[in-house]
């Protein structure tokens, strides 16, 4: 089956949550990567959910939306350039502790619901099915650390953005993180943010339901 990745999303979770400046930090990243599309500080209650974004700037490739507690880039693929930029205003420019990462990638493959049913007991395979949704989480040791190793599969379409056309077929997701509950014990350098994230991408070409 033929696969696009539709968007990357890496995620960088705090040790702590960040209580100085955001606009500081904006003006960090800023600095970085160049002026935005679109720059909102979002004035939230300090005692509003700390995941909640205060911070949201637009490029016209990728998104950066940063929380309290956590940093998400959003991304139609896997600039690794970029993403070491981002882990190094973080750590090195407004010192933050990185306990936890994720990397999850939204693929869509050609194929109809057919494929999936190959999921399911025989006596089921023959049902008319208008959707098939499966999900499974198997837990791995990446770089020595426990990992939540998720695959989301999923009917659906994705729509040409100039014809409009939709295109109907199989959406996989594959979420690769560390896990939460390990946050407080796991501290992450820039080249170890690096270094796992590697690992993610490498293994989020494996498939483990889906087969290709």
């Amino acid at each position: 089956m033929n696969e696009t990745l539709i968007q990357m999303q890496i995620v960088w979770f705090f040790k702590d949550d960040y209580t100085n400046n955001f606009e500081k930090l904006s003006l960090e990243i800023k600095n970085l990567l160049g002026e935005p599309k679109i720059s909102q500080y979002i004035p939230i209650p300090s005692d509003a959910p700390s995941n909640l974004p205060r911070l949201t700037l637009v490029y016209d490739k990728f998104n950066i939306n940063i929380a309290k507690n956590r940093a998400d880039l959003f991304i139609d693929n896997n600039d690794t350039e970029l993403i070491n930029k981002i882990s190094n205003t973080l750590i090195d420019k407004s010192l933050i502790l990185i306990g936890r990462v994720a990397m999850v990638k939204t693929i869509f493959l050609d194929g109809n619901i057919n494929d999936l049913k190959n999921n399911l007991a025989d006596d089921k395979k023959s049902i008319d099915l208008k959707e098939i949704t499966i999900r499974i989480n198997r837990e791995k040791l990446i770089n020595n650390y426990k990992c939540n190793n998720i695959e989301i599969i999923n009917t659906g379409f994705v729509e040409d953005k100039i014809t409009k056309i939709k295109k109907h077929g199989i959406i996989v997701m594959r979420d690769i993180n560390t896990l939460s509950e390990e946050l407080k014990s796991y501290s992450f350098s820039k080249e170890g943010i690096e270094s796992i994230l590697k690992e993610f991408d490498t293994e989020s070409k494996i498939f483990i339901l889906l087969k290709k």
